[in-house]
């Protein structure tokens, strides 16, 4: 004799649950394009003279999004240099892939693809000789 459990998803018809898989894969999409967004427009206005962690200033910050995006972008700057941009481009195209066409396979192998060629392209651009 089987026995099954039943949940409350069970109750919800399959149209609205598809509704709230669509919509959940907006904001979803829309969150990571945002943040991709504003850590573009923190890299775009990063200065050396910004005060960071390891970089006390008593000047004003002019970062476009202020203390935050100041410590952010040197942070990213210090961690990845000039690849942050091959860093920030897969993001934004999966924020946008998402509310679009809302599929999204094999994530395991693209987040470990984006982070390994995040790491490739910052050694890439080690060997570039400095001006």
């Amino acid at each position: 004799m089987r026995t099954t459990t039943s949940t409350t998803l069970d109750y919800i018809p399959e149209p609205i649950r598809a509704f709230v898989a669509c919509r959940g894969a907006e904001v979803v999409g829309l969150g990571v394009t945002g943040a991709a967004a504003g850590a573009t427009l923190a890299l775009a206005s990063w200065s050396v003279d910004h005060p960071s962690f390891n970089h006390a200033a008593s000047g004003p910050v002019h970062n476009l999004l202020g203390a935050p995006g100041a410590i952010a972008a040197d942070f990213i700057m210090q961690l990845l240099g000039l690849s942050s941009i091959v860093f920030l481009a897969p993001p934004i195209l999966w924020g946008w892939r998402l509310p679009t066409t809302r599929r999204f396979e094999r994530l395991t192998a693209r987040l470990m693809l984006w982070l390994g060629y995040s790491l490739f392209s910052a050694g890439l651009a080690a060997m570039l000789p400095s001006i």
